[in-house]
């Protein structure tokens, strides 16, 4: 992606759950999309304790990670 944001403008997104599970299980997703565009800087993202707690119960929970696999992923 060419571009970027203009200079001292900073486009925030808040990642639902839902957008990092399909990130993770369909690559070249539009949430995919969305996970590299954060981790290229051209979005930042934004969370709370409560949604990283949420995070880490999903990982827990669906996907069978041990707590501290979960905590480090988060």
């Amino acid at each position: 992606m060419t571009g970027g944001n203009p200079p001292g403008r900073v486009i925030r997104v808040v990642l639902d759950t839902n957008i990092l599970v399909s990130a993770a299980l369909h690559p070249g997703s539009v949430p995919d999309r969305i996970i590299r565009l954060v981790r290229e800087g051209y979005l930042t993202a934004m969370t709370t304790q409560a949604l990283l707690d949420e995070y880490e119960h999903v990982l827990v929970r669906k996907f069978a990670l041990s707590r501290r696999d979960a905590l480090a992923a988060v």
